[in-house]
């Protein structure tokens, strides 16, 4: 048995709290301790040691093993991915990669937890994995989910099929995230599970499962190229399309810290139901959460506002539209993925140089004639198709140019346009 704690996030909805130096994980957020350290205190209730396991990117691989040593004295299994690509491809290249280091034998059953969940009161959790532990997993994935005791919709639901035993059902369907009406229905009808992001898998359940799998990525998964896979959840990747799920329903407290609003949900609250975290002050002011390691805030006169303060930045929001924080983050982080410099300009042409930082893409509208040159880089794609070094590529007319750089070192290119400036798009 193994239990491998998913850990490669970059918590975007907890901007700016979370970023990409420091994602949410390891964030200590209302605790003393941060929230793959208190993942790891609850497995370590109904998991030995020597069954953990961090899977995560490269760049956090150090940092999540000293995490552990430090608290816990003991290093864990980590298996570091070398680009972050969300949890579908994590957990195929994370299994692969225990069976090559012979950490597992192929019907060996894998547990998966997020590092960013809190739940409680996990004996019923505890005894499907002694089960599992003890008769291995039959060749089917299993989910487990919570009863809605709200609705909430920041999580994905389950449907419930047929119900196979005790506490196990069929898979009916899956569920994104939900309007307040679509969640309230659930809640209703009764017959829908929380989607706690807790699922078990082996090697020979997931491989029978690889047909749902696009076969240019799966043979990229199995080359180890793994720069030419896209970002999917497991759930997109291979849940949603297996008729071979079942789900345990479980009574356990679960909370899911990947929005200010969970958060609110969380921590504690005054007579108000105002929450805060730092030196913070409100009068006459109700139902807010502030978070502040920076400096002093002060609200008054407000309601049902989220205001968020860190190094990184400042985002202020109402409750309930802390899912959209993601959209903030990715626009910062796209005006900071890329350097735009002039090397030599004339009234008939202009040349610039062009710097992408790893995994970042860059689009702009050129008039004329375009000229886009590499000079160093070894993953650079335009419009989709691989560039070598020093490759020139000719773009005729008015169009949008795209650009992207899929590789782990940031790439330089020169943008020589005659006739007009370039602009971005």
């Amino acid at each position: 048995m193994k239990v491998m704690i998913l850990a490669g996030g970059k918590g975007s909805r907890l901007w700016p709290l979370s970023s990409d130096k420091l994602p949410k994980q390891f964030l200590k957020i209302g605790s003393n301790e941060s929230l793959l350290v208190e993942t790891v205190k609850r497995l370590l209730s109904f998991c030995s040691k020597e069954e953990i396991g961090i899977v995560t990117n490269s760049s956090f691989a150090s940092l999540a093993k000293c995490e552990i040593e430090k608290h816990f004295n003991f290093s864990p299994i980590i298996i570091e991915e070398p680009i972050s690509k969300n949890t579908g491809f994590a957990v195929f290249y994370s299994v692969m990669n225990l069976l090559e280091q012979g950490r597992i034998v192929e019907d060996e059953p894998i547990l998966f937890c997020p590092s960013d969940h809190h739940f409680t009161q996990v004996d019923e959790l505890a005894k499907c994995v002694q089960y599992f532990r003890e008769n291995g997993c039959r060749q089917k994935l299993y989910l487990f989910g919570v009863k809605p005791t709200r609705p909430e919709t920041g999580f994905g639901y389950i449907s419930l099929g047929n119900q196979v035993k005790d506490n196990e059902f069929e898979v009916r369907r899956f569920h994104e995230k939900p309007s307040f009406d679509s969640a309230i229905s659930y809640l209703k009808k009764g017959n829908t599970l929380w989607n706690t992001g807790i699922f078990l898998v082996s090697f020979r359940a997931l491989q029978s499962e690889s047909s749902h799998i696009d076969k240019k990525y799966y043979s990229s998964l199995v080359s180890k190229n793994y720069t030419q896979l896209p970002s999917i959840s497991f759930d997109h990747l291979v849940l949603e399309k297996s008729k071979n799920v079942h789900v345990f329903s479980l009574n356990m407290d679960f909370k899911d810290i990947g929005s200010f609003d969970a958060l609110y949900s969380h921590l504690e609250k005054d007579q108000q139901k105002n929450s805060s975290l730092g030196d913070v002050h409100f009068v006459n002011s109700s139902r807010n959460l502030v978070i502040s390691d920076k400096c002093r805030i002060g609200l008054v006169d407000v309601d049902d506002l989220i205001v968020a303060n860190s190094h990184d930045g400042i985002c202020i929001t109402k409750r309930g539209s802390s899912q959209k924080v993601s959209l903030i983050r990715s626009h910062f982080k796209k005006s900071s993925q890329l350097q735009l410099s002039t090397i030599d300009s004339h009234p008939s042409y202009q040349l610039q140089k062009l710097i992408l930082l790893p995994n970042s893409n860059f689009q702009f509208k050129a008039c004329g004639t375009t000229e886009v040159k590499v000079m160093c880089g070894k993953e650079v794609f335009i419009f989709g198709k691989s560039l070598a070094l020093h490759d020139v590529v000719s773009c005729e007319g008015l169009k949008n140019i795209e650009l992207e750089n899929k590789g782990s070192e940031e790439a330089i290119l020169h943008l020589f346009s005659k006739q007009s400036l370039l602009k971005k798009s």
